[in-house]
């Protein structure tokens, strides 16, 4: 009858998220931090770093597959599972990077967060 480790590392994750949802991230909105800071913040927390280079490419790759996808006539949901995608492939064509997809979904969303917003 040992302790589960697993249920331990769910719940701190858990834990850090909350913790960055509600604090550090209007703390981020507030200080006007910039677009590829809050990617390289995201991946720090995520477990994953890189130069700032990258980051910038990354950053730079992500907003603007958004910004194409604006345009097209689909449902959000739509246009962000295929930002995902392309985001994906374009990482891993360019850079030769493969991360999860619940991390290029993050990046997805704050490039998002970065468009102006649309009546």
């Amino acid at each position: 009858m040992g302790l589960d480790f697993n249920i331990i590392y769910a719940l701190l994750i858990a834990v850090g998220v909350v913790i960055f949802v509600r604090f550090v991230k209007p703390y981020l909105k507030k200080n006007n931090i910039e677009f590829y800071e809050e990617i390289k913040l995201f991946l720090l927390v995520s477990g994953y770093a890189f130069r700032e280079d990258k980051i910038k490419a990354i950053a730079a790759t992500a907003l603007e597959i958004v910004k194409s996808l604006e345009e097209l006539s689909l449902v959000s949901d739509e246009k962000h599972y295929i930002a995902v995608d392309k985001v994906f492939r374009e990482l891993l064509i360019e850079f030769d990077l493969e991360l999860p997809e619940e991390i290029i979904e993050g990046i997805v969303r704050i490039a998002v967060s970065q468009l102006p917003p649309t009546n």
